[in-house]
């Protein structure tokens, strides 16, 4: 049988809203968090953090003239809805107009629409505060970019943007609320070295999307009050990729992600609290946004458990808060995992022959 070119590309490993940058040399230089599934010629791109068109085009996966690089994307995801997962897809799109696009209309599938809660939220003007999900999120793009595509489309005779791009709301499963999910508790027994969320819907992966060479799945993670937040499972016949999105220690993803080849899982520092608001002590209102962002993030020092209990084969480190540690800095930290420790970087690549 032949073999069918299947790898992983870490277009960007960095976390946060944050163009990461230190006088440090020996610091990394990451750009904002995206990955490419490269299966069979095709090209899945999950999440679009800051330089996602500029480093696809630097890994040019398929090696094609830079006329034509964007030409094999497939299906693109959004894990959800935080700018540093979305901000670089207009790029990507606007970019193909001379980077080259695929002949279909590429959808993005990610979150649904959601209806604020005022258990979360104590200040909301009103009872039904809606934020939009990808179908609305990709439509609003296509609007905020109209002077320039619609000079394209009538001026220059190129393709609409609305036939280049769809936005596809991921279809919510019954048994999830419309609402943010604080109202559930937590399923499973946790171990007891990790401490998981307990306002955590418990929720057995769902269907996403598939086609000839990928299957999606996915699950609810656990990022505090951004919801939904997903993680995604690509099932290949070359092996799966579990991509964790952003969450905290989460029972979800251990049933998404269980026996997969690759868990490619964020991490925070346990240190970030320093790097944000400088040594100890920290005033109540600084400590209660440090408690917030450990909640709805992973620290690199239990990640590995999570790993260990999934029974994954290879554990790759992403999406890094801060992201201007020296290499180096991640993978010693990690523990209770005897599989394969990645420390990604931007444009490592992993093939799924190999892990």
């Amino acid at each position: 049988m032949q073999k069918v070119d299947a790898r992983i590309i870490l277009l960007g490993t960095a976390g946060g809203a944050v163009t990461w940058g230190s006088a440090d040399s020996s610091a990394m230089c990451r750009y904002g968090t995206s990955t490419a599934l490269v299966i069979g010629g095709k090209i899945y791109v999950v999440d679009f953090g800051m330089g996602v068109a500029r480093q696809l085009t630097k890994a040019n996966p398929l090696g094609r003239p830079e006329s034509q690089i964007f030409e094999d994307l497939q299906t693109l995801f959004i894990t959800h809805m935080h700018s540093d997962h979305t901000l670089d897809l207009s790029n990507l799109l606007l970019c193909g107009y001379n980077q080259g696009w695929p002949s279909h209309r590429v959808e993005v599938y990610g979150p649904w629409d959601r209806v604020l809660s005022p258990c979360f939220y104590s200040d909301l003007p009103e009872s039904d505060v809606w934020t939009p999900g990808a179908e609305k999120f990709v439509n609003d793009l296509l609007v905020a970019f109209e002077a320039e595509t619609l000079d394209r489309v009538y001026g220059a005779k190129k393709r609409s943007p609305q036939d280049m791009i769809v936005g596809v709301n991921v279809q919510r499963p019954g048994v999830i609320d419309r609402d943010t999910h604080g109202k559930f508790c937590q399923s499973g027994e946790a171990d007891p070295e990790v401490k998981l969320n307990h306002n955590e819907a418990p929720v057995d992966p769902f269907f996403v999307y598939e086609d000839d060479r990928v299957y999606v799945t996915a699950t609810l993670a656990e990022h505090g009050t951004m919801y939904p937040a997903f993680a995604y499972r690509f099932d290949t016949d070359e092996g799966s990729v579990v991509f964790s999105g952003d969450t905290g220690p989460s029972e979800n993803l251990v049933r998404l992600a269980a026996d997969a080849n690759v868990l490619i899982h964020e991490v925070i520092d346990p240190n970030y609290a320093r790097w944000q608001f400088g040594n100890p002590p920290y005033t109540p209102k600084q400590q209660q946004a440090l408690d917030v962002v450990f909640k709805k993030h992973c620290s690199v020092e239990v990640v590995g458990t999570i790993a260990q209990r999934c029974s994954v084969q290879t554990l790759v480190l992403n999406h890094f808060v801060p992201g201007n540690l020296p290499q180096g800095s991640w993978a010693s930290k990690v523990k209770g995992f005897d599989g394969r420790i990645i420390e990604g970087r931007d444009l490592d690549t992993v093939y799924l022959a190999n892990v």
